[in-house]
């Protein structure tokens, strides 16, 4: 196959990253203090440093584009088609919670996958080299693989290994015999050729994908018509088993070395050295929580942040400060070059908190701006087309909104197009138009035969009353 090959390294640190001078006061206090926010609006925390290389077996001149992202912000970002690997391989630690690591075997020190793909089966094939220390002596390594045809096992020198597989989603499935007993410590490595069969379809239940689950090809619909040929994975937090046979836990750190072979113009993304600027923005968020004005010099300040994390906090802090003079800098939010307009949606963000009615029309107008640029995935915080609806709903306009997403949900029902049918019924519940019930009604007599349809539908309609119920109240 002609093509592109890149391979990448990630390095993790023999413990878990965590934050850096940051206290759970700080995220979710219980009288708002700006005293502790102050500090911090200058301080920058590193998580996780990622050494990269990559190898172009392409002609001469043709490129190889690596994009550096932030290791929890895995998605396609380049402009022309895409291809994404994530292997989630840690967890980011956050102050109120405690990670009770799953019992291994063995500790895996490094895992080297090389793939290819069958866009027409939506699938991949190839090998992962798994290299580990047995931390007890064992005869057997158990493995996580979901739904994939093993062809060969073998150990580096290419004896060829036994195994038992069931298929199933469950842990410890793929069970090889390492031919004697390794004692704890003696590193081996075992080497499986494969081919995945899951295929990462739409799932009701998660407009992402199923749940991470797997590989995950994306194309264009009339949704979404400027969706790029794509090809990505996320594998929060156990979910790698469903494209790579691995230990999968979170808990289980080590190298991850990736080589893929794409066909052109795919091009593919690695992820990269990440210097966050979370804690300035959670301070951003405190200040904002006062809703004191006085601050709105320094949310001016930090619009010109080069971090969308920054930038957005600062705008919807901006918004609380209910000042009116701030109307005219939201809605000139939306001109600031962004990736994937994350500075569109922050000028929504922020004028849902301000609440001036003088936004609705602006708002209107991207509820269907699919030919924008944007992140797929259904939440306001990556889709503008979501972030206008909230903001209608808020503003106390959903009826303006009803219209243009009704119209757009009866296209991709003409079009069987679950996905779609699902993203706009997802609209359909942020809008929390009363007028939404009858769409409920008929998708569940529409997927009355299908359990895993009928429960999303559910789930999202028991959400639809809920908000119809909180604007009832008069609360936002």
């Amino acid at each position: 196959m002609s093509g592109y090959q890149v391979v990448t390294r990630v390095e993790t640190p023999n413990h878990r990253p965590k934050f850096v001078g940051f206290h759970p006061q700080y995220v979710n206090p219980t009288t708002p203090n700006p005293a502790w926010a102050r500090p911090l609006l200058k301080q920058k925390v590193a998580f996780v440093k990622t050494i990269f290389s990559y190898s172009s077996k392409s002609s001469i001149g043709e490129q190889v584009s690596l994009w550096i992202v932030p290791s929890f912000f895995r998605r396609g970002l380049v402009n022309k088609s895409i291809l994404l690997f994530l292997f989630t391989t840690s967890v980011l630690a956050q102050p109120s919670t405690t990670y009770q690591p799953r019992k291994s075997q063995v500790d895996t020190k490094h895992i080297s996958v090389n793939l290819k793909f069958d866009w027409s089966g939506k699938l991949a094939y190839g090998t992962v080299a798994i290299m580990f220390l047995p931390v007890e002596r064992i005869d057997t390594l158990r493995l996580d693989a979901v739904q994939m045809d093993i062809e060969t096992i073998t150990l580096a020198d290419g004896t060829s290994l036994r195994y038992s597989y069931n298929r199933q989603q469950t842990q410890d499935n793929l069970r090889i015999a390492l031919g004697r007993t390794y004692q704890a410590g003696e590193q081996t490595t075992v080497s499986i050729r494969y081919r995945t069969q899951w295929v990462n379809g739409t799932d009701p239940a998660n407009i992402g994908g199923s749940t991470g689950k797997g590989i995950r090809f994306f194309e264009p619909s009339s949704t979404e018509p400027n969706r790029r040929r794509q090809i990505w994975s996320m594998g929060e937090g156990e979910r790698n088993r469903f494209w790579v046979p691995c230990f999968d836990a979170p808990g289980d750190l080590r190298t991850t070395e990736f080589t893929a072979t794409v066909d052109k113009p795919l091009f593919i993304v690695a992820n990269g050295k990440l210097v966050s600027t979370r804690v300035r923005s959670a301070a951003i968020t405190l200040l904002g929580q006062t809703r004191d004005a006085q601050y709105v010099d320094q949310y001016l300040n930090y619009l010109k942040d080069r971090s969308d994390c920054v930038f957005n906090s600062a705008a919807i802090a901006l918004g609380r400060s209910k000042s009116p003079a701030t109307f005219d800098t939201l809605i000139r939010l939306k001109d600031k070059p962004s990736w994937k307009n994350q500075s569109l949606i922050s000028s929504l963000n922020g004028l849902k908190e301000l609440g001036d009615k003088r936004a609705v029309d602006f708002a209107l107008s991207y509820v269907n701006a699919a030919k924008l640029p944007h992140w797929t995935l259904a939440t306001p915080v990556w889709d503008h087309r979501l972030a206008a609806v909230e903001t209608l709903r808020t503003l106390g306009a959903s009826e303006k909104g009803y219209p243009v997403v009704l119209a757009a949900f009866h296209r991709a029902v003409q079009e069987n197009n679950t996905n779609d049918i699902f993203y706009h019924l997802l609209q359909l519940t942020l809008l929390a138009d009363s007028r939404g019930q009858t769409i409920f009604d008929q998708l569940k007599q529409t997927y009355k035969n299908d359990a895993n349809a009928l429960s999303a539908v559910t789930a999202l309609e028991s959400q639809f009353a809920e908000r119809i119920n909180t604007k009832e109240t008069g609360q936002k």
